[in-house]
C-alpha cells in the first residue's frame, strides 16, 4: 500500500493510526475503571475522568482523521496528476482516460476514507476485544476471560465465512460498476455521434445495457446479504448471550454480572462493524489497486545528466521510426524557417508532431534541437520553447481569456487581447458585450468549430515560443480567416512546422514533405529558399530512399 499511495500519504495514515491506537487503549481503561467502581469500589471519580477523556480524545482524533483524509486526497491528487503529465501520450487510449476519470471521481475520495473512517474501524474492531478481555481477567476473574474470548472467536469466525461469502459477489458488482462508469464517460463524450445516427433511444442503449448489468449485480449482493445478515445477528447475540448464560450458571453475584455485561458489549461491538468491513475493504483495495495501476505506469524518463537548451531552434529527425504510423523518417528543419507536411490520412503526419514535442519516444533513431537529443533536455525548459496547435483543440470551462492564458498564466489583459485579435477572434470578442470575459461552455461548446481553433491558435501564439508545430491549423476556417491567419503565423519569428491537408503554399514554406505510409516519398526546398536549392539536402536524399524502399 505504500509504494501504490507514496510516502506523504502513508505518514498521514500512521499518525491517526497511532493516536486511534490510544484512544482504544484508553477506551478500555475506563471499561475497566467503570467495572472495578461496580465490583471493587473504586472511586467513581476515577471512572467519570476517563470516560470524559475517552470523549475528548476520540472527538479530537475524529476530527484530525477528516483533515489526515482531505490531506491524504490532496497528496494523491498531486501524485496522480504528476504522474499523468509525464506518460506517453500513446498511454491516453479510451480504456486508459476511463481509468483515470474513474480514479479522479471515484477512486481518490474512497482512497480519503483511510484515515477518515477505515484506520477507526480496523482500529478499534482488532484492538478493542483483546484489551476488554484483558480487562476482564484483570477485574473478574480468568475464568470469565476465557469464556468470553471463547465466545468472541466463534463469533468472529462465523462473521468471516459470511463475509467472504459477500466479497465473492462484491466482485461481480465491482466489476458492473467500472463497465457502466465506462459507458457513460463514452456517452457523454459521443452523444452528438450516436443521436444522430442511432437516434435518442440508441444513443443510450449502450449506457442502460451497462446499468442493468450493474443492477443485476447488486440484486445478487442483496439475495447473498440476506444470509449474511442472519449470521452476522447471530454472532453478534452470541457472546452476550453466552456470558450471561456463564453468569446465571456460576450464581454471579449482580453487580458482578452487571459488570460482566459491561465489558462483554464493549468487546462485542466490533463484531457489529465487522459486518460493513468486508465490503469497505474490498471498495479500498480496489481503489487502491486502480489508483496504483496509473501512478507506476513508466513515464517518459527524465535525463539522468540534462543538457543545457541550444541557442539553435533547428529540429532534426534522423532515423525515427515509430510502429506503426513511421519508418525511417529523416528530415532537417533549420531554425526560423517552415516546413510544411502533407500527405494522406494515417500517413503519420500528427504523429510527427507528437514526436517533435516529445508526447512519446521514437522506437529507434533520434530527434534533436538544435543538435541536442529531445531525450537529453529537461522536460519543463524543453516545453517552454514549444507552441502547439493541435488538430483537435481543446477547450476548458471558462471564459475565452481563461483558455488563452492557459499559454502563458502570467499574461495579462492586453497580452491576451493582442493574441486574440492575432488569431482572428477580432469579429468575436468586439462584437460580443462579454468580449475576452466570454464564457465558451463545457468543452467549448458555446463556440463553433472555427472560433475554438482560433482560441487554441490564440493560446499558441501567446506562448510566443520559438517552435511553433501546428496541426491542420486553419481546417475550419473561411477562406478569409484563414488568409488572415497563415499571414499572421507567416509573420512570427519562431520555427514553424505546419501539417495541412490544404495548398501548402499559403504557408511560404522553405520546404514541403509528403509522407505516404510513414515514408517521406518527397521533400523538396521550395522558391522561397533559393540558395538552398543547388545543395544536396537531407530531403532529397530521403526522396530517392523512399522511393527504392
Amino acid at each position: 500500500m505504500r509504494t501504490a499511495l507514496g510516502a506523504t500519504a502513508m505518514r498521514r495514515v500512521r499518525a491517526v493510526t497511532l493516536a486511534w491506537i490510544c484512544v482504544t487503549a484508553l477506551e478500555a481503561a475506563a471499561a475497566a475503571l467503570l467495572a472495578a467502581t461496580l465490583v471493587r469500589g473504586t472511586p467513581l471519580g476515577w471512572a467519570v475522568g476517563a470516560v470524559l477523556l475517552v470523549l475528548g480524545a476520540t472527538v479530537l482524533v475524529s476530527r484530525g482523521g477528516y483533515l489526515a483524509g482531505a490531506a491524504v486526497a490532496t497528496d494523491l491528487y498531486r501524485r496522480l496528476g504528476r504522474a499523468l503529465v509525464r506518460l506517453p501520450l500513446g498511454w491516453f487510449t479510451h480504456d486508459h482516460r476511463a481509468l483515470a476519470n474513474r480514479i479522479a471521481g471515484e477512486g481518490v475520495p474512497r482512497l480519503m476514507g483511510i484515515p477518515a473512517h477505515l484506520v477507526e474501524l480496523l482500529v478499534r474492531s482488532t484492538l478493542t476485544p483483546p484489551l476488554v478481555v484483558l480487562g476482564l481477567g484483570i477485574v473478574i476473574g480468568w475464568t470469565h476471560a476465557a469464556a468470553l474470548l471463547g465466545l468472541l472467536a466463534v463469533s468472529g469466525t462465523a462473521q468471516a465465512f459470511a463475509q467472504r461469502a459477500l466479497a465473492r459477489t462484491d466482485a461481480h458488482r465491482q466489476t458492473a460498476r467500472v463497465a457502466s462508469t465506462e459507458a457513460l464517460l463514452e456517452f457523454s463524450e459521443h452523444q452528438e455521434l450516436y443521436r444522430g445516427v442511432t437516434g435518442t433511444a440508441g444513443a443510450v442503449r449502450r449506457l442502460t445495457d451497462a446499468w442493468d448489468r450493474e443492477h443485476s449485480a447488486l440484486r445478487r449482493l442483496n439475495a447473498v446479504s440476506a444470509p449474511v445478515t442472519f449470521v452476522s445477528a447471530l454472532a453478534t447475540a452470541l457472546p452476550t448471550a453466552g456470558m450471561l448464560a456463564l453468569c446465571l450458571a456460576l450464581d454471579t453475584p449482580a453487580p458482578t454480572a452487571f459488570a460482566v455485561l459491561l465489558f462483554t458489549l464493549r468487546a462485542a461491538a466490533p463484531v457489529d462493524e465487522l459486518a460493513l468491513l468486508g465490503v469497505t475493504l474490498g471498495d479500498i483495495r480496489a481503489g487502491i489497486d486502480q489508483y496504483a495501476s496509473l501512478v507506476t505506469v513508466p513515464p517518459l524518463p527524465e535525463p539522468p545528466h540534462p543538457r543545457p537548451l541550444p541557442d539553435d531552434t533547428g529540429l532534426g529527425i534522423d532515423h525515427v521510426a515509430f510502429a506503426p504510423a513511421l519508418c525511417e523518417v529523416s528530415l532537417t528543419m533549420p531554425a526560423g524557417s517552415t516546413t510544411v507536411i502533407t500527405g494522406p490520412t494515417g500517413s503519420g503526419k500528427s504523429t510527427l508532431l507528437n514526436l517533435l514535442l516529445r508526447g512519446d519516444d521514437p522506437d529507434s533513431g533520434h530527434i534533436t534541437l538544435g543538435g541536442t537529443d529531445l531525450r537529453h533536455l529537461p522536460t519543463e525548459d524543453r516545453l517552454r520553447h514549444f507552441a502547439v496547435l493541435p488538430q483537435e483543440p481543446t477547450l476548458f470551462d471558462g471564459t475565452i481569456a481563461d483558455n488563452i492564458r492557459i499559454g502563458d498564466p502570467n499574461a495579462d489583459t492586453p497580452a491576451l487581447r493582442g493574441a486574440a485579435l492575432r488569431a482572428g477572434l477580432g469579429p468575436l470578442i468586439h462584437t460580443h458585450p462579454d468580449g475576452l470575459d466570454l464564457q465558451v461552455g463545457a468543452r467549448g461548446t458555446a463556440l463553433s468549430g472555427g472560433e475554438r481553433q482560433r482560441v487554441a491558435l490564440a493560446r499558441a501564439l501567446l506562448r510566443n515560443a520559438p517552435v511553433l508545430l501546428l496541426d491542420e491549423p486553419t481546417a475550419a476556417l473561411d477562406p478569409a480567416t484563414e488568409a488572415f491567419v497563415t499571414a499572421t503565423v507567416n509573420a512570427l519569428d519562431c520555427t514553424r512546422v505546419v501539417v495541412t491537408h490544404r495548398d501548402p503554399a499559403r504557408w511560404r514554406p522553405d520546404r514541403i514533405v509528403r509522407l505516404v505510409d510513414g515514408r517521406v516519398i518527397d521533400g523538396h526546398v521550395t522558391d522561397a529558399e533559393p540558395e538552398r536549392a543547388d545543395r544536396t539536402s537531407p530531403l532529397t536524399v530521403h526522396q530517392d530512399v523512399g522511393r527504392t524502399g
